[in-house]
């Protein structure tokens, strides 16, 4: 799909924003994590050539936007795109990031303890895989969707495949145009969701999933493809 010029536009307020916004290593000190949970963890920080060696699929491209951030976006025809870490991480993880939605259609997700269903970290996707949810809801994960109005709803965390949904908010105040810092994160029992170093949502799962590959998706609305842009992403882990 072409970008188009309300795309490029938008770019370019993210361009702005980056000449604004804290560093990554800002980002880790105004975090609301507990320092005391977390402190056993190592921190990963992850270049934007990085991010693009991560595995990207279903209709849509993923690329370097003006060296200073990466851009996510849907085709047309798309069930939805997303953005998977290469490697598997077991136990305690947490995930740090910037992101903006680049239009009022773009829902955002997060993925932790993503695998393939059962006792394995390997993480297998269909031949031609469309981003659609079904496989998805299939694989051992917990799915945090953190910008859901565009589906009239909060954001939440779900178990899959058979959990279903743990924690709601009472509301979404994510709009387009902004960066935001997300923080998603599993350490013990616990799963948390905070963003601009707020808790959104957080609940204890006493059938914690033991680990697996990190993921950023993007769905858009039928005729309004998603799209978002992406910076400063961290992982902290055993």
């Amino acid at each position: 799909m072409k970008k188009t010029g309300i795309l490029t536009l938008l770019c370019a307020l993210g361009l702005a924003a980056c000449q604004s916004t804290p560093s990554a290593t800002s980002q880790t000190e105004t975090s609301t994590s507990d320092t005391a949970q977390i402190s056993h963890l190592k921190e990963t920080q992850f270049s934007l050539d990085d991010l693009l060696t991560w595995t990207f699929n279903g209709i849509g491209q993923v690329y370097n936007e003006s060296g200073r951030q990466i851009c996510l976006q849907e085709g047309e025809n798309s069930q939805g795109v997303g953005l998977f870490t290469p490697l598997s991480y077991q136990g305690d993880v947490v995930m740090r990031y910037k992101i903006m939605p680049l239009n009022a259609a773009t829902v955002l997700v997060n993925l932790l303890c993503l695998s393939d269903a059962g006792d394995t970290t390997a993480l297998t996707w269909p031949k031609d895989y469309d981003g659609s949810m079904a496989p998805i809801l299939a694989k051992d994960n917990y799915f945090v969707a953190f910008r859901n109005s565009p589906h009239a709803t909060a954001p939440f965390i779900n178990k899959n495949p058979n959990g279903g949904q743990l924690v709601i908010a009472e509301r979404d105040n994510l709009i387009p145009g902004v960066y935001y810092d997300v923080e998603v994160g599993r350490v013990g029992h616990k799963l948390w969701l905070t963003v601009d170093g707020e808790e959104v949502v957080s609940v204890e799962d006493p059938n914690i999933l033991p680990g697996g590959h990190l993921g950023i998706r993007l769905r858009g609305l039928v005729g309004h493809p998603a799209a978002c842009v992406l910076r400063d992403v961290s992982i902290l882990s055993e």
